[in-house]
């Protein structure tokens, strides 16, 4: 059998990737996409590899990396017709033949579009959308044309099961083949957030107010990532004085390899959800522990199922105690090794990617073979 995983990437990361890698138009279609698959190392770097690991040969198309697959497209056409996205994924689907089409990232999609794909390529069977964010009118209506949702959140999964009959819940994990290994008591930053700060209703309002607090009691604290102010949010003077303050400090963001690197760094790592969510399922959570940092993430209903705290993570239930439970750990070194090491160790047990796919390959066949 075999799937396409259609992905998205973000378009700083594209701009990044072909900044640091000026030769990347001389390449061809199949070099350019390795290159920046191994750049990115997103979700579709581990399945691609984990899934054809297990005989699903997969492939990878990014949906809005329009240059990289007008590249493809132009290297069997020799004309420019309709070179939209969706065309450009059709070609793809009509050169692969998939059984499984993977979408990660419904968001740009309609239902209408996934129903006149099925029905142009009949040798599609089975199409799976993958929802990690908070449901919209227009992912909603994707999902009526799907056959599985993954889900990486119980918040997720209890709306999920209202709307549609075959939803597994499957976390997020760590690939470690993305591990830098680094002497802890050397690395560089003593405590790290990286990640995105997008400053609106039930995003990460919370998150912006305890950086601002952290930050405020350690000169070093290292913050790198991309913030988005919403225009609403400048009528809070609370959320416009945080986003001020943090704006001085706040680093680029870094992305796929730079970004593991950074967490490889960093001693300790904070991490926080989304407002008003209740349940735990981040990427950070696997990221940080899997790259051997210590994990110092706000506490949730079910955050002691994913790590024990005090033993392979530290939680928090609030700025104030983010901060004093920082101050533990800087004056106890050998506690916060380790809690690092403990939590890796718990990563790499139950949260690998290698154990995610083997998992989805199950259900693909148990559903097709």
């Amino acid at each position: 059998m075999k799937l396409l995983h259609i992905s998205s990437v973000y378009k700083d990361l594209v701009e990044i990737f072909e900044r640091q890698n000026p030769n990347f138009k001389s390449l061809n279609y199949l070099d350019h996409l390795n290159q920046f698959m191994n750049f990115s190392r997103g979700q579709e770097f581990s399945y691609y590899y984990y899934f054809n690991l297990y005989g699903l040969k997969t492939d990878v198309f990014y949906i809005n990396y329009e240059s990289l697959s007008e590249k493809n497209y132009l290297s069997k056409n020799n004309k420019k017709d309709d070179l939209s996205k969706l065309s450009l994924l059709k070609n793809k689907i009509e050169e692969f033949k998939p059984d499984i089409l993977y979408l990660q990232n419904s968001i740009y999609f309609k239902n209408q579009d996934i129903y006149e794909i099925k029905k142009k390529f009949p040798f599609i069977k089975y199409v799976i959308s993958w929802i990690c964010t908070p449901l919209k009118k227009d992912i909603i209506s994707v999902l009526d044309c799907s056959d599985l949702i993954l889900t990486c959140s119980k918040e997720y999964y209890k709306d999920l099961i209202k709307i549609h009959k075959n939803v597994i819940q499957i976390n997020h994990a760590y690939d470690e083949r993305n591990f830098n290994q680094k002497e802890f008591d050397s690395r560089k930053f003593d405590v790290s957030f990286c990640g995105s700060i997008i400053i609106k209703k039930n995003f990460h309002t919370k998150r912006l107010n305890i950086l601002k607090q952290i930050n405020s009691n350690f000169d070093k604290l290292n913050i790198c990532g991309r913030m988005n102010l919403y225009y609403k949010e400048l009528l809070n003077f609370q959320n416009l004085n945080n986003y001020l303050q943090i704006k001085k400090f706040l680093k680029k963001p870094v992305y796929g390899a730079d970004y593991f690197e950074m967490l490889s760094n960093s001693k300790i790592c904070i991490n926080t959800h989304a407002d008003n969510q209740k349940f735990s399922g981040n990427m950070r959570l696997f990221d940080v522990t899997g790259q051997g940092s210590l994990l110092l993430t706000d506490k949730t209903k079910d955050s002691h199922k994913f790590f024990i705290p005090d033993k392979e993570c530290v939680e928090f239930d609030n700025a104030d105690e983010a901060i004093d439970k920082i101050k533990w750990l800087i004056i106890n070194p050998k506690k916060m090794k380790e809690i690092a090491e403990n939590g890796r160790k718990k990563t790499l047990n139950f949260f690998s990617y290698k154990k995610r796919c083997e998992i989805i390959n199950n259900i693909i066949n148990q559903n097709l073979c």
